[in-house]
């Protein structure tokens, strides 16, 4: 059996969007399994859901970070670094919901991993993949992008424990060792000018939609380029 890991990604987080967008688009997902931490769930998400890279894009990533544009003018927060908590949350969880929902959480259930960083009774690296529901989904997928104080809130909470960002534990996750896993990170087509803090350095412009569209686009074009790599993971071309 075969996964796909998304590490830790931050504002580049759409560039994984275009890694997974190619993968859907040319390689068989059916049997694959797929793990994320941080951004990096995101682009694992929606490959494990089976969900069009294409509609994600179109449905919830550009109304979704819309609607939290101006919901930070309406609150005149100004900092690039601060997203209000926990509107923010409520907004993607509206706009996910509507994609699926359903059929999205039978997809994930035992195929989407998602590791989170739980404070008690120590800080350490919790995994998960049982989805008890869509709202469990969901609050599993906000605790692994939950970075401190971002959202004006120092943790989140899920399933009854304080936890927040899975990217402060492990960069890259490998849950289950009986896979074999192909990790997927920002840096392994191309060498970001500030390295791993390229995401972190990236976070500002969230919200300028014609930036992401070409982080989207180069994500694509790279994983295009170098498919080479997905070949000699294993992975089954479609047709």
């Amino acid at each position: 059996m075969k996964g796909i890991s998304f590490s830790a990604c931050s504002g580049l987080a759409p560039y994984f969007h275009g890694i997974a967008r190619y993968i859907q688009l040319n390689y068989e997902c059916s049997a694959l399994r797929f793990a994320g931490t941080s951004g990096g769930c995101q682009a694992a998400y929606f490959l494990a859901s089976e969900i069009s890279l294409d509609i994600a894009w179109q449905q919830w990533f550009l109304p979704c970070f819309s609607e939290m544009k101006a919901d930070m003018e309406k609150w005149k927060i100004k900092s690039p670094f601060v997203i209000p908590h926990p509107t923010c949350m409520k907004i993607s969880k509206k706009y996910l919901g509507k994609i699926n929902a359903e059929q999205a959480l039978a997809h994930c259930r035992g195929r989407l991993f998602v590791s989170v960083t739980e404070l008690f009774p120590y800080p350490r690296q919790k995994i998960y993949s049982d989805w008890r529901s869509f709202d469990d989904l969901f609050e599993g997928l906000a605790a692994t992008q939950h970075l401190p104080y971002m959202t004006l809130r120092p943790f989140a909470k899920f399933r009854s424990k304080y936890c927040f960002d899975g990217g402060f534990f492990d960069l890259c996750p490998v849950p289950d060792s009986d896979i074999k896993w192909l990790k997927v990170t920002a840096e392994m087509f191309r060498n970001w000018k500030y390295g791993s803090f390229q995401g972190l350095m990236t976070l500002p412009d969230l919200m300028d939609f014609d930036k992401m569209a070409e982080l989207r686009e180069l994500g694509f074009t790279d994983a295009a380029y170098n498919d080479h790599v997905f070949e000699r993971f294993g992975l089954t071309r479609k047709g």
